[in-house]
């Protein structure tokens, strides 16, 4: 998956906001959110473009659009910041402000699935799974992630969950092939670390990842939090999947997950 979501850079977002004709006052509110979002005052950045945000769309088309554009990246940053730190409802709120304001972004955005994963909302996950499947065919970790919601929702079965396995057929990264065999019900954890053993530090991380999520599928809750434990200490995990592995960790209790 991409390590983040991002419609397009801050920077030129700006300067075409900053290029537009600008309504008197715009051009300073504008620079106020630009030095918000430098210091990575997300909060700040959405308040102060709010005014704009809030008139009608005939009035300032453009320019609202714009706005959008740039408020919808700072509720994405702060749902991440609010993600890390294992606040999952209030990651939720950023992350679906996202797509209220870029509707045409929903697909793209596999961020907000993994939130709805932690949060319970199993069914919504799923959904959210699939309609990224839209944009991201050949991706094993949106597949996985499905299984996982799909596994949760009300009256499946594992074997039922894997009847509607999203299969993937050109993912080359190592180890998902067998990663993919492992949730499928056509492989095992061995062959997961015996692959992941002839590849990078990257490869481990994302065999422990799955190994971890994999396990608590199926209920092995000792298992799963040794595997995870792996993978959020693993030295390449400072992405936004190694965020997951710790919040993970937050959430099911345990001391090796740390929010920033």
């Amino acid at each position: 998956m991409n390590p983040h979501f991002c419609r397009a850079a801050l920077p030129v977002l700006l300067s075409l906001l900053l290029a537009s004709s600008l309504r008197a006052g715009d051009a300073e509110t504008v620079e106020a959110a630009k030095a918000a979002f430098g210091e990575g005052d997300f909060s700040e950045v959405i308040s102060t473009l709010q005014p704009i945000l809030d008139r009608a769309p005939e009035a300032s088309t453009e320019q609202t659009q714009l706005a959008k554009e740039i408020a919808a990246l700072a509720h994405q940053r702060r749902g991440e910041v609010h993600f890390r730190n294992a606040r999952i409802k209030e990651s939720m709120a950023d992350f679906d402000t996202v797509i209220a304001l870029l509707p045409e972004e929903a697909a793209g955005h596999w961020q907000r699935g993994i939130a709805l994963y932690y949060a319970g909302e199993y069914q919504q996950g799923v959904n959210q799974f699939e309609l990224h499947r839209t944009v991201n065919p050949e991706d094993v970790e949106n597949s996985v992630w499905h299984i996982l919601c799909l596994a949760r929702t009300e009256g499946a079965t594992l074997e039922s969950a894997r009847e509607q396995y999203m299969q993937v057929t050109r993912d080359r990264r190592i180890p998902m092939l067998q990663i993919q065999n492992l949730f499928t019900g056509k492989g095992t954890p061995e062959e997961v670390i015996e692959a992941a053993g002839t590849g990078s530090e990257t490869a481990k991380f994302y065999a422990d990842l799955y190994l971890g999520l994999f396990y608590e599928m199926t209920g092995e809750k000792e298992k799963s939090l040794e595997y995870i434990a792996e993978a959020a200490a693993n030295p390449t995990a400072e992405n936004y999947m190694g965020d997951v592995a710790r919040t993970h960790l937050i959430l099911r209790g345990q001391p090796n997950g740390t929010g920033n």
